[in-house]
């Protein structure tokens, strides 16, 4: 059978050769020609992008010297890169709209709080590997939709090759290494997650597209999300059935 080293060394060498594996884009495109209420939500949306790619970027990186396993930390290292060029893309691509670029990160208070965590690093490849990349991957489509561009649309799909290869490290490594986790930790990391979820959640609704999150994702809309997350936690192996009541999902 296959080591966890060996996989994740595979892992890392394919996502080192995933930028030049990946098609040229045509920049040369003509841009989306968008209404003028569009305009600013297209803006808001790769400016979220820009920042969910800097700050993951951020968080991969200081987290990949706490893992043991030099193959682990090498994902990460190659995960960094992948995430600083997407942010570079975006940004191209917003000056492509003619948007102007926000100070705003709605993901700097998630890095802040996943880097003052004192216990393993799980809880921060759980909040980013399985919540924030699978959250990112899922609105990736929802994008598309919003930002009518064929540009747009190969580029965004290039971007979630990456990140579904960023979840297949968080899946691989995490299935191994947290059931090696004392239940008590596990539980504290599960209350920590679900906490950085709805508090999360709810600061976008203050953003830039305030009242379009705010509609999108009421209280209900975030329960129920937190209940798909309940079991991807579950999934990823933070905890099994038979402990499924020391990890109430409400």
């Amino acid at each position: 059978m296959t080591s966890l080293n060996d996989q994740l060394r595979s892992l890392a060498a394919k996502g080192g050769k995933a930028d030049s594996e990946h098609p040229e884009l045509d920049w040369s495109h003509p841009a989306p020609r968008l209404a003028f209420w569009q305009r600013p939500i297209a803006s808001g949306i790769v400016n979220q992008f820009i920042g969910g790619e800097e700050a993951t970027a951020r968080l991969c990186a200081a987290v990949a010297p706490q893992m043991d396993l030099q193959a682990a930390r090498d994902c990460l290292l190659v995960q960094v890169e992948d995430e600083r060029r997407h942010a570079d893309m975006y940004r191209r691509y917003l000056a492509r709209l003619n948007g102007r670029p926000s100070q705003q990160n709605l993901l700097d208070d998630a890095v802040t709080r996943s880097l003052s965590w004192r216990g393993a690093p799980e809880a921060a490849l759980l909040a980013f590997h399985v919540i924030v990349e699978g959250e990112a991957l899922a609105f990736q489509e929802t994008a598309r939709n919003q930002i009518p561009d064929p540009l747009f649309d190969t580029m965004s799909r290039q971007i979630a090759k990456d990140e579904a290869r960023h979840i297949a490290f968080g899946r691989l490594y995490l299935s191994q290494s947290l059931p090696h986790l004392p239940l008590q930790e596990r539980i504290e990391i599960y209350r920590w997650l679900r906490a950085l979820w709805f508090e999360g959640t709810a600061r976008l609704s203050s953003g830039p597209l305030g009242k379009v999150m705010a509609t999108a994702m009421p209280r209900r809309w975030m329960q129920k999300r937190w209940e798909h997350w309940h079991t991807a936690l579950e999934a990823a192996g933070l905890f099994d059935g038979a402990e499924a009541s020391d990890f109430p999902v409400s």
